[in-house]
């Protein structure tokens, strides 16, 4: 049985999707048999493009819209602005292809912008918005779909005032915040069976800093999603537990226990989705890095228009210590807590 969905008349379906059903009847086609609903869904290509969706929500009410990202659209900008209606909370979740929530946040304020990462292969997202209690007043919210094809033209950065980065953007303007911070270094790195437990003990590291946990599998498309947790825990001289953290991070600081001497990382990696099945997943690489806190970040509003763009940099203060390589993200303009990565480059000094 085919469907065809040119018939659909999609522009009264905002949402881009159709719901419908379909009926099995007997042999003279009078009684009806089983009736089975459909939902028929048409996702828009996010791609070189900003999508515009626009949404009116009674209290407790939500929808979802559907949009496909291709393998080269590696990161993707969600911006969510309440353009009508006060004292309301929304709730919007990202789900891919998979049924997994990626991503998912309280909106608060009259304005949210989260950037997030898609999938090597590319696939298809749903963006589900939800309105927390609200009154007999209806909320118009405007939602943004951008593409953030920028990729990076440079290789290394130099230790000087006049520094300049290189961007080549593939898709529509984007205003973002550019993050350069100093690699953190390597201090260890396991393969572990899967079937045995995720730990490594170390010395404690006498420097601050702030520590922190990877477990990834051999193959990048083995895994359509992995949740971690891990135990860190402190110990002294004698290998006795201080303190446990269950974090994925740990910083050492000025308030750390002076009797601290090793610190310990236990860790549960719990997949979803094994795209291969269990008995085909390579074996997972534990690794274990740190961040010098010492060294400054360089954090600036720019605005990145299609085709190159050429980004001049102050980066005579970074010092002779930790900076030998650096990482480069981009933030929202006016959120903090999401960042897509861009490339890891050498500083040259």
């Amino acid at each position: 049985m085919a469907i065809n969905s040119r018939e659909i008349a999609w522009d009264k379906l905002p949402n881009g999707e159709a719901l419908g059903e379909i009926t099995i009847t007997d042999k003279s086609g009078y009684f009806i048999l089983l009736k089975i609903p459909i939902t028929i869904i048409r996702a828009q290509t996010c791609h070189n493009k900003v999508m515009e969706k626009i949404t009116t929500l009674s209290a407790e009410e939500g929808t979802r819209f559907h949009f496909y990202a291709s393998p080269l659209t590696k990161r993707v900008s969600l911006s969510s602005e309440i353009l009508e209606g006060e004292g309301n909370i929304l709730q919007i979740d990202l789900v891919d292809q998979n049924g997994i929530v990626r991503n998912s946040f309280f909106q608060t304020q009259l304005q949210a912008d989260i950037f997030f990462p898609t999938s090597p292969t590319g696939g298809f997202f749903q963006i589900a918005i939800s309105r927390y209690k609200g009154t007999t007043q209806t909320l118009i919210n405007k939602l943004s779909i951008r593409p953030i094809n920028v990729e990076l033209q440079s290789n290394y950065l130099t230790a000087e005032k006049n520094s300049k980065l290189k961007l080549n953007n593939a898709g529509p303007l984007i205003d973002a915040r550019l993050l350069i911070k100093n690699s953190p270094r390597s201090i260890s790195k396991k393969i572990i069976k899967r079937s045995t437990d995720l730990l490594t003990r170390l010395p404690l590291a006498k420097d601050l800093g702030v520590y922190s946990v990877k477990i990834y599998p051999q193959n990048i498309p083995e895994l359509s999603a992995s949740y971690l947790a891990c135990a860190i825990t402190l110990l002294d001289e004698q290998q006795h537990k201080i303190e446990t953290n269950w974090l994925l991070q740990f910083s050492i600081t000025k308030n750390t226990p002076t009797n601290a001497a090793f610190i310990e990382f236990s860790c549960q990696n719990f997949d979803a989705n094994l795209v291969l099945g269990e008995e085909n997943i390579s074996d997972l690489t534990m690794e274990i890095l740190f961040s010098d806190k010492s060294a400054a970040n360089t954090n600036r509003a720019i605005r990145i228009m299609p085709g190159i763009n050429n980004i001049e940099l102050d980066l005579s203060t970074i010092d002779d210590g930790p900076w030998t390589k650096a990482e480069v993200y981009l933030l929202p303009l006016f959120e903090i807590t999401s960042k897509v990565s861009l490339k890891e480059l050498e500083i040259i000094r």
